[in-house]
């Protein structure tokens, strides 16, 4: 993809959404310094500033992602440790578009186990 793409309109390039994919999966250094640096510089410092004495943060190598296109269905609300993953585990949500031109969703359980999302 060009650096300078409309990320919102994807969907009117055939195969440029699979061509995306398989570039990260195919020569993943860029990305992963650009990942690495955005867990280092945004999600730590937010989880130092809300948990006082956290010290370690552990995370993902690679990250899931998910780019989901109009009419096409991703995940249904479900718990990230019904999946293996520790049941203190934090999500990150990165847009790269508008949500309120999408059905895009984040189902979210008012307490572990509740499945009230």
């Amino acid at each position: 993809l060009h650096v300078d793409m409309d990320v919102s309109r994807i969907h009117e390039n055939p195969g440029a959404k699979d061509r995306f994919l398989y570039s990260l999966t195919k020569q993943p250094d860029r990305f992963q310094a650009v990942y690495d640096e955005f867990v280092r510089e945004v999600c730590v410092p937010h989880f130092a500033a809300k948990l006082d004495g956290c010290t370690e943060v552990y995370y993902q190598s690679f990250p899931c992602i998910r780019v989901i296109q109009p009419d096409e269905f991703s995940i249904g609300p479900h718990a990230d440790a019904m999946y293996g993953h520790h049941p203190c585990s934090v999500n990150f949500y990165v847009l790269l578009t508008s949500v309120e031109e999408t059905s895009a969703a984040v189902f979210i359980e008012s307490r572990p186990g509740s499945e009230d999302w």
